[in-house]
């Protein structure tokens, strides 16, 4: 007998940061899936590098963090993209999930 399962749910506090920024993603923004996968990636990085295991203070995040993890990684994340395109993307959703979680998660 096969029972079924229900998928299990990472509710962490990463997972939770990025499954908002994926719903002001489709709300606010308009975004298709694929645009949004690649969102997710960049920032899932980006929060990583920054915080680490949390806790995830987005209001810590200041422009410089944010362009200074542009200038490392765009270039590799987007190898096929020109670096000002590539550069543009990065921040694009580096800045909007801390527009889009415009509140404090702890771990």
């Amino acid at each position: 007998m096969i029972l079924d399962r229900e998928p299990v749910r990472d509710s962490s506090p990463l997972a939770e940061i990025l499954s908002q920024y994926e719903r002001y993603l489709r709300s606010e923004r308009g975004l298709v899936t694929i645009t949004i996968l690649q969102y997710q990636s960049f920032v899932r990085r980006f929060l990583v590098e920054r915080f680490g295991e949390g806790p995830f203070l987005l209001r810590e995040v200041k422009p410089s963090d944010i362009s200074n993890f542009v200038l490392r990684y765009g270039h590799t994340t987007l190898p096929a993209l020109r670096l000002p395109y590539a550069a543009n993307l990065g921040i694009q959703p580096t800045r909007s999930v801390r527009r889009a979680s415009g509140f404090v998660l702890t771990s």
